[in-house]
């Protein structure tokens, strides 16, 4: 099982999906554990492997739910099971918490600035996916084989990727118009961390009047990162993808993000 399980939590790191791996590190007294067993968890409360069953096991679900919910990245606790668990075995129980929870960088749009972006993104611990509607051009893109490209119309494409706060969004496609079209669908969607549009102050103005024309309210128009990426004077692809990228960090990270 032991093996299985590692296994598992190879291919989901491989995969990039979320998940909390639970861990009994040491054990005192009557237990129904031992040292090294392990469960990974899911969202959906879902799981792998074992802690030792029982109650243990709910609180360990649970706990772990919740973590990947606030986006915790790790805890260790300790429980004693006749006192917290109710458990009539009576002994203690140290165990690790740990999520995996990588989050994805959007970039819609395959030009330099994208190309760019993305193996940075990918050494800075984010997945990375590419959406273009040119085919042929999105095939010949120089991106590391961990990106998952996509081609088709971009509104469609756009509508059909789900979204949390798991999720960053630049728009950087080659045209001004498909920009605008780009955020705009973006807007609808319930949840994610960041978006941000590639452009001059002159076009974050006009983007920002074009958003509010079509309804889209004042509170979110205000959180749209434009110009994207922070005001470190870039003005190469490379540099501008190092702006960019840190600025993700930066929001990940919780800070308060500078403005230009």
């Amino acid at each position: 099982m032991k093996n299985n399980l590692f296994h598992t939590i190879s291919k989901n790191i491989q995969e990039n999906r979320t998940f909390a791996l639970v861990t009994v590190i040491s054990v005192s007294g009557s237990t129904p554990s031992k040292p090294g067993f392990r469960m990974v968890v899911y969202s959906d409360s879902t799981s792998e492997g074992t802690v030792g069953g029982g109650q243990l096991e709910n609180i360990s679900i649970k706990r772990s739910v919740e973590m990947l919910e606030q986006k915790k990245k790790s805890e260790l606790n300790t429980y004693k099971l006749d006192q917290d668990l109710n458990m009539a075995c009576g002994g203690k129980i140290d165990v690790l918490f740990e999520t995996f929870d990588k989050p994805t960088l959007h970039l819609i749009g395959a030009g330099h600035v994208a190309q760019a972006i993305a193996p940075l993104a990918l050494n800075c611990d984010f997945a990375v996916k590419i959406y273009d509607d040119r085919k042929d051009y999105l095939e010949l893109a120089e991106l590391p084989v961990s990106v998952d490209k996509y081609a088709g119309k971009i509104t469609e494409i756009i509508n059909d990727i789900p979204s949390d706060m798991g999720d960053y969004f630049v728009v950087l496609t080659y045209d001004h118009k498909l920009d605008r079209q780009a955020v705009h669908s973006l807007m609808q969607k319930p949840k994610f961390s960041y978006l941000g549009v590639i452009g001059s102050k002159n076009k974050a103005v006009k983007i920002k009047i074009y958003l509010k024309n079509q309804g889209i309210e004042q509170s979110k128009i205000e959180k749209l990162r434009t110009p994207v990426g922070l005001p470190i004077g870039a003005e190469t692809p490379a540099e501008i993808a190092v702006s960019i990228v840190g600025d993700l960090i930066a929001c990940r990270a919780g800070k308060t993000l500078p403005t230009w």
